[in-house]
């Protein structure tokens, strides 16, 4: 469970964009659901002194009382500062089947990690070779299982407070973890995730652009806490940044998922008390579907999710 309820000395807040002010700031009217809330005279001199160039330090009663409750009710965003962690003290796990070529372009992305293990599902082509010779840890399954359980595979292994969870068809930018390194010094947040949208930089055609105006991995440019019937009420587990003993606590996704597994475990970690925070400022790039049968294939997988899930 999160250890306590207290944002770190240099956090600040900011309102969302949508939240509209009346009463000359006394009141405000925005969030998900949309609610209307009076500020005390106290609560707005407190917002205003963490919403400043130089945060100032807030008592625990007003983070308990106001600033959390905005922040859950997404009327106000943490603006975290540079913080305590780094690339060392992340472990990448990626699962692959059959995708040997793909691991080429994303590995040299990874690079600052503490470790890359690439856990190869019961691949028939040579992709756990090419891990291998790429020096990344391989975890071999005999049979495949689906991302899920290929993701449970690596994390055994994993030594270090973080781990990102990274499809192998993704593409990541210099300075990927700048964004969301920071959220995870609150103690409350065991996940935090970046915009994923439809990698076409070589590819001009209508299927290419569908995707990146429509990708169902990709959530929108508001950042906000994921919860059900929120912004953004699921992560996809194309990229995802954990604390690993949180993910431990969760006994990891559910292997008997082979959709949906992300949902699942999103929700299963609010049910359990923590936070997990959507933050589009960082963006990364998932290889768009090369052809429309691909992508409908794609689109009714998730679509069976749902019963599941349900259950």
């Amino acid at each position: 469970m999160p250890p306590n309820e207290q944002i770190p000395a240099g956090f600040g807040v900011a309102w969302d964009p949508a939240v509209v002010h009346l009463d000359d700031g006394a009141v405000v009217v925005g969030g998900v659901p949309r609610r209307l809330i009076r500020l005390s005279t106290v609560a707005r001199r407190e917002l205003g002194r963490l919403m400043g160039p130089q945060p100032q330090p807030a008592s625990d009663a007003v983070w308990r009382r106001v600033v959390r409750p905005l922040l859950d009710a997404g009327l106000l965003h943490p603006v975290p500062k540079a913080g305590q962690h780094t690339l060392a003290e992340v472990t990448v796990i990626v699962p692959v089947r059959d995708r040997w070529e793909a691991l080429y372009r994303l590995l040299p992305t990874l690079a600052g990690v503490a470790r890359t293990i690439f856990v190869d599902d019961a691949s028939r082509d040579a992709s756990g070779d090419v891990s291998e010779a790429l020096g990344a840890t391989v975890v071999r399954r005999r049979r495949a299982g689906g991302p899920a359980a290929a993701r449970n595979a690596g994390l055994p292994l994993v030594r270090t407070p973080l781990v990102a969870l990274v499809d192998s068809d993704m593409r990541l930018e210099p300075g990927w973890h700048e964004r969301l390194l920071p959220h995870l010094d609150d103690p409350s947040v065991a996940v935090v995730a970046p915009r994923v949208v439809g990698d076409v930089a070589e590819r001009g055609d209508a299927l290419a652009r569908y995707e990146v105006a429509r990708s169902a991995q990709d959530l929108g440019p508001e950042p906000g806490y994921v919860r059900p019937q929120n912004r953004a009420s699921f992560l996809p587990a194309a990229f995802l940044l954990a604390r690993t003993d949180a993910l431990a606590e969760m006994g990891g996704f559910d292997a008997d998922l082979q959709v949906g597994e992300d949902v699942d475990l999103v929700w299963r970690l609010g049910d359990a008390g923590w936070r997990v925070r959507y933050e589009p400022a960082a963006v990364v790039y998932h290889d768009a579907r090369p052809s429309l049968p691909t992508l409908l294939r794609r689109r009714v997988d998730y679509g069976t999710s749902a019963a599941a899930l349900h259950k």
